[in-house]
Formats: structure tokens, C-alpha cells, sequence
């Protein structure tokens, strides 16, 4: 009796939605534009991580309340910022200089459609993002850390493990069903088509892999798996760092803060604060 009972323990248990809960909501529109994304404010709590290396404690996090983006960031919110399209026409040209915004892909990026993800993207490009669109809007708009995205991924729940088939195929895009007859290995998808998570968020596990900030405790990472993951990779715990090969076609030396020619499947999402950058303490 005592070996079936720790059988049993050790055993996966299939993991079930939680019921759908009501939280704030808001709609940002990018100024001199008619681009809008939603966001959800996500409450209090706390979260158990994993073990950054193999030997070490869990990691408990305490999460303060922030708004999430509902979507991963889609191609024409990024590509106001990334081609200059919040600039007159005159200074377009000049602005592109892949200093202070991305220059054009050296090959071709996977989808570069409206309401697609966009795809490709380095953790630089990520994060400047960020800041510009912070100065456009006047929030203290960024990454979310690991620990908030997980958070927002589980919906204050416990991991997403072994979710069945079914489930899993309502939720994500991944291997087993984004591959089309253009794609075989499978392709990004308009955000936004598949059933939100409990708290009201799209695409959290699959489609584009979202890059998250780690503190500096270590390189940045990416969660959740993307359409090129297979079952077993698509879940909240799930996590990578840059890996090489995700630029091995960049012929430039060295190669290039903005685009990852052979990685179609890293997004993001941005994170929001409350307080605008201008009212944060110093060094937050």
C-alpha cells in the first residue's frame, strides 16, 4: 500500500482551466495612430518558480499589481516604432539607421501582416520597444519578469502541466496543429484566436515564444513554447535563452541587435505599471 500510495504521488495529474475571473480592463491606443491593444490588470500575489539551475531552492516571487498585455505585441503596433511610421514622411529614411530603431530584416521574416505577432525579435529590440512606446504614452511600459508572466500564464493557479489534447489545442498554436501547406513546420497565427486563459489573456503557452526579463540574475529568457514546439513543450514552465542558432543565417559580424533570422517563433508582450516613469523611485 505504501508503494502505490508514492506511485500515485509521483504520477502526472492533468491540469484543468480554473473558471473564468473578471479583472480591470483597458484599451491603449498608440498616440497619432489608430492602433489599440487591451490589457489586464492583473491583482496581488504570489508565485513558486523553479530552480534556475539544476541544485538550487524554488524561487517564491511576490507579485505587485500590473497591467498585461491580452496579445502578444502584433506586427503593426511593433512596426510604428520599427519602420517610422509615428514620423513624417520626410524623416523616415533617415530615422532607420539601425542605431535608435530596427533596420529591415536581411531576410525574409515568417507573416509580416497585420495582427500577426511579430516574430524574430531579439530581447534589445524587445525592451527598446518598450521604452518608446513608454515616451509615446507616457505609462512605464516594459517587460514582465519571469515570475509575472508565469503568474499571468497560470492565472494565479498552479503550473500548466500536462494539459490533455483537447485543451491544449483550444489554447495554443503549437506543432501538432499549426503546420499549413505553405508552412510545413508550422507558422505564427492572428493573436487573439484561440481561448483566453482564465484572467482574459491570449496566446499565453504557443504561437510566438514571449520574452521575459530575469533581473540579472541571469540571460534572458523566453517562456511558454511556440508553434514549433511539440505537446510536451508547451506549458508555463517551459524556458530558453538566446541559443546561436537562432541568427545563423545573419550574415552580419556581429550579428544583429534587432532581428533573429532563424527564430520566426520569439515574440513578446508588454507589461505596464501603474505609476509613469517619471513619478517611479530612482533605479526601479
Amino acid at each position: 500500500m505504501y508503494r502505490l500510495a508514492l506511485i500515485l504521488l509521483f504520477l502526472p495529474i492533468p491540469c484543468r482551466a480554473a473558471a473564468p475571473t473578471t479583472l480591470p480592463t483597458r484599451s491603449v491606443r498608440i498616440p497619432n495612430t489608430t492602433i489599440t491593444f487591451d490589457m489586464v490588470k492583473l491583482p496581488a500575489g504570489q508565485i513558486e518558480l523553479a530552480a534556475e539551475k539544476p541544485g538550487q531552492p524554488l524561487r517564491i516571487e511576490k507579485i505587485k499589481p500590473i497591467w498585461i498585455a491580452t496579445t502578444e505585441t502584433t506586427w503593426d503596433a511593433f512596426g510604428v516604432w520599427a519602420f517610422g511610421r509615428d514620423l513624417p514622411l520626410a524623416q523616415r529614411i533617415e530615422a532607420i539607421d539601425a542605431r535608435s530603431r530596427p533596420s529591415r530584416p536581411c531576410v525574409p521574416v515568417l507573416h509580416e501582416a497585420d495582427g500577426q505577432p511579430a516574430p524574430s525579435m531579439t530581447h534589445t529590440a524587445a525592451m527598446l520597444y518598450c521604452v518608446w512606446l513608454s515616451g509615446q504614452t507616457g505609462r512605464h511600459f516594459r517587460l514582465p519578469t519571469e515570475g509575472e508572466w508565469e503568474y499571468a500564464c497560470r492565472a494565479g493557479g498552479p503550473p500548466l502541466f500536462n494539459l490533455d489534447a483537447k485543451m491544449l489545442d483550444a489554447m495554443a498554436w503549437y506543432r501538432e496543429n499549426s503546420p499549413t501547406d505553405d508552412q510545413p513546420d508550422g507558422e505564427t497565427h492572428a493573436v487573439g484566436k484561440k481561448q483566453p486563459n482564465p484572467w482574459g489573456l491570449y496566446d499565453m503557452l504557443g504561437n510566438v515564444a514571449e520574452w521575459v526579463d530575469t533581473g540579472g540574475s541571469e540571460d534572458p529568457v523566453v517562456k511558454g513554447g511556440s508553434f514549433r514546439s511539440e505537446r510536451e513543450n508547451i506549458n508555463s514552465n517551459v524556458r530558453s535563452p538566446y541559443r546561436p542558432r537562432w541568427q545563423w543565417r545573419d550574415p552580419q559580424d556581429p550579428k544583429s541587435n534587432w532581428w533573429l533570422t532563424d527564430a520566426p517563433f520569439v515574440g513578446f508582450r508588454v507589461a505596464c505599471d501603474d505609476d509613469p516613469p517619471a513619478t517611479r523611485p530612482a533605479g526601479k
